[in-house]
């Protein structure tokens, strides 16, 4: 019973820790891509401008990210969003990726 538990426990923190930097992520974005009125630009507008995939910045800042692929979906977003290749954030939230998705991989395993 005890198992069942903390499994669910980490797969609950899990989920909010992904969620918390799918809206961390659009919080920066809305802050730094902004119209001429001072308001945020609308996500379609964002990926309009920068050229990225509406379904994967959707699905990034809703807090799916771990089940994007880094390098396709994640990779580019980050670099549209910081306006230029920023090698320590990618490498910082590469890391973080692949430790949510190890930490899944272990409880389907456990």
């Amino acid at each position: 019973m005890a198992k069942a538990n903390d499994k669910k426990l980490v797969r609950e923190a899990t989920a909010m820790l992904a969620l918390a930097l799918g809206n961390m992520l659009q919080t920066e974005r809305e802050r730094k891509f902004r119209t001429g009125k001072k308001k945020p630009l609308t996500r379609d507008s964002f990926c309009q401008k920068v050229g990225l995939n509406y379904s994967s910045v959707t699905r990034i800042e809703t807090g799916v990210l771990l089940q994007q692929d880094f390098a396709s979906a994640i990779r580019p977003y980050l670099a549209a969003l910081e306006c230029r290749n920023d090698r320590a954030l990618l490498t910082s939230f590469r890391k973080a990726h692949e430790g949510l998705n190890e930490i899944e991989s272990f409880l389907r395993d456990f």
